[in-house]
């Protein structure tokens, strides 16, 4: 299992945005590293205990409509059981003047018992690359991008060496 409260600088030090969340109706923020609270326009300590759909920030699919529910990645997640990976939103925070946009996999992570503890939500800007492009629209410059996800959560993981079973 991932343990960050263990590892304060390898948190600090990531250089993807790395959230936790409490794998409930409302996926309070359990923890995260500066990178992710910048993006929502936060400051690190404002982070932890903030609802994932807290009205201080909106969430844009790839067409930058607003995001369903099901559609982000935590949600996704929790409703499959299954990791939900590569999968592209805008955060648009307010005070901001332009989305960051973001590929995200959200990884479950289970107790001892089987029942799904927390949810491990790991982000990589795209934003640079979204604005370089010349492509016509947000989905599909984000698909010219084309982040794996699931890599990035492998090398943490091997990276933390706290691994669940």
């Amino acid at each position: 299992m991932i343990e960050f409260a263990r590892d304060p600088e390898f948190l600090a030090e990531a250089s993807l945005a790395l959230v936790v969340y409490a794998p409930t109706e409302e996926a309070r923020i359990l923890c995260g590293n500066a990178l992710a609270a910048g993006w929502f326009a936060l400051a690190h300590a404002e982070l932890k205990g903030r609802a994932t759909l807290d009205a201080a920030w909106s969430l844009l699919d790839e067409s930058a409509q607003p995001l369903r529910r099901e559609d982000l990645s935590l949600f996704a997640a929790m409703a499959s059981g299954e990791a939900a990976r590569n999968m592209a939103l805008g955060t648009f925070a307010v005070g901001q003047t332009a989305p960051v946009w973001v590929r995200a996999c959200a990884v479950l992570q289970p107790a001892a018992g089987g029942e799904i503890e927390r949810v491990v939500r790991i982000l990589t800007a795209v934003t640079a690359e979204v604005n370089s492009s010349k492509a016509a629209s947000p989905i599909s410059r984000l698909t010219e991008v084309g982040f794996e996800s699931a890599g990035a959560a492998l090398f943490i993981w091997k990276r933390t060496q706290r691994l669940a079973a």
